[in-house]
């Protein structure tokens, strides 16, 4: 599951999709309003749905994505605001707002805010991870414990360097302490992303046929200031999000000699039933999600994800995650499934039998049930579908799409750990050194 967890991480960190909000600030409601917001798009329930329609709910809450103004103020087709940088530059811990950023800091020593209390009683301080913890650079941390284990975690690395850093060079202020600090996290995440999580997810031979394979001695040649490194509406509104077939419907946690404990609870039970903020809790999910093995993937999620996302006391329901991937595809104007497949150099589908090729009979017929015509299907639904490429977990042009999008991110950022010849650029004994690190190596000393 650490799989699954890194790649909503990364996600968080290249994309952040502005919400529309009315003029007093407040969310608009659209399923009950006489007079919906401009920006209501909800969700009409279908009435054979087999758990909605049986608890009477007909319509789900829906908004589109708040519209980015072009800067010649000339009228053309609606595009978004991503609110978060689109290089991977651990943005999640350090958020791409200065002033939130500087909110999460002590001001001291380069580090950053991490428990409440004194330490022989804060349970933060013993192991324990929640909300109280640390000060997220990205608002979406406590959307579920996994997410906000892992932003413990490099809350807790950042310290950790910050101080043996401090050690080394006693006579470094504390703003030289944290940018360097930002700079070292930075590169740990670019590099756990394409030394351990790409491969799992693309297979070999997709990251050598996009020059997504990192160099293993010397420096990049690869930087090209003319690559647009900004994040695709077709990575980040579906290809990317095929990590939400992995889910699990809970969050198992282990013991010291990783065996699974018997109290855990599903997703939308977590914030009020699971098993957070007590001392010892950080270690009991880390060790679950690295044992933990992820569903199967395929184009089924979860009922966790698809009946009860977000839920809330007193109701019997939640949101439903794959209407909401299809439904944010179609509000964001993503092309039909199959007009992807020509531009990846894939072969084209005319046919019902030519679908089948690719995702299988049994999956090109519920989508012929579901759609009647091929033109309609949709890009996450289609894509999710097709058959992993190999020694990948994703089809061919999901593949497609997500190498494209990290080859742009890797050539076209100037900031790349891997790069030289800039003021930003590590010696090749500190590279050397990042070279070395494995997400199993960073260390919770807590």
């Amino acid at each position: 599951m650490l799989l699954a967890q890194w790649g909503q991480l990364i996600d968080h960190d290249v994309t952040a999709t502005l919400q529309p909000r009315s003029i007093n600030g407040s969310i608009p409601s659209c399923c009950r309003s006489q007079e919906p917001h401009p920006s209501c798009l909800s969700i009409k329930v279908p009435r054979d749905d087999p758990f909605l329609a049986t608890l009477g709910v007909k319509c789900l809450e829906f908004l589109r994505s708040a519209p980015a103004q072009r800067r010649d103020c000339f009228l053309s087709w609606r595009e978004q605001t991503n609110q978060a940088t689109s290089f991977i530059d651990a943005s999640p811990v350090y958020s791409s707002n200065p002033r939130t950023a500087d909110a999460s800091r002590i001001q001291r020593d380069g580090l950053l805010l991490y428990g409440r209390g004194k330490p022989q009683e804060d349970p933060c301080l013993r192991g324990g991870f929640g909300h109280q913890c640390i000060r997220a650079g990205d608002t979406r941390a406590g959307e579920q414990p996994g997410l906000l284990a892992l932003h413990t975690v490099f809350v807790a690395e950042h310290n950790r360097i910050t101080l043996d850093l401090a050690d080394l060079n006693p006579h470094w202020s504390d703003e030289k302490l944290y940018q360097e600090t930002r700079r070292i996290i930075g590169a740990m995440f670019q590099h756990i992303t394409y030394r351990e999580f790409l491969p799992l997810v693309l297979g070999k031979e997709v990251c050598r046929l996009f020059d997504l394979e990192l160099e293993t001695s010397g420096y990049y040649e690869g930087y090209d200031p003319k690559v647009n490194p900004t994040i695709a509406n077709s990575f980040s509104t579906a290809a990317f999000r095929f990590g939400h077939a992995l889910v699990q419907g809970t969050i198992m946690r282990s013991d010291m000699n990783y065996r699974f404990l018997t109290n855990n609870v599903s997703l939308h039970e977590e914030n009020s039933l699971g098993d957070i903020g007590g001392s010892g809790s950080l270690h009991r999910i880390l060790r679950g999600m690295a044992t933990q093995r992820t569903l199967k993937r395929d184009e089924f999620m979860s009922p966790e994800l698809t009946n009860h996302l977000f839920q809330s006391s007193p109701f019997p329901f939640g949101m439903d995650l794959a209407a909401i991937n299809i439904q944010r595809g179609r509000d964001h104007g993503l092309p039909a499934y199959i007009d992807w497949r020509s531009p990846c150099g894939l072969s084209e589908i005319r046919t019902w039998e030519d679908l089948e090729v690719v995702a299988g009979p049994r999956s090109a017929d519920r989508m012929r049930r579901a759609y009647g015509n091929l033109e309609d299907i949709d890009l996450f639904v289609g894509g999710i579908s097709e058959r992993p490429v190999m020694g990948g977990l994703v089809g061919p042009t999901f593949a497609c799409i997500i190498a494209q999008q990290f080859s742009n991110l890797r050539k076209g950022d100037r900031f790349w750990y891997e790069n030289s010849g800039f003021e930003s650029s590590f010696t090749l004994n500190q590279l050397n050194s990042i070279r070395q690190v494995s997400l199993s190596q960073v260390r919770v000393l807590i």
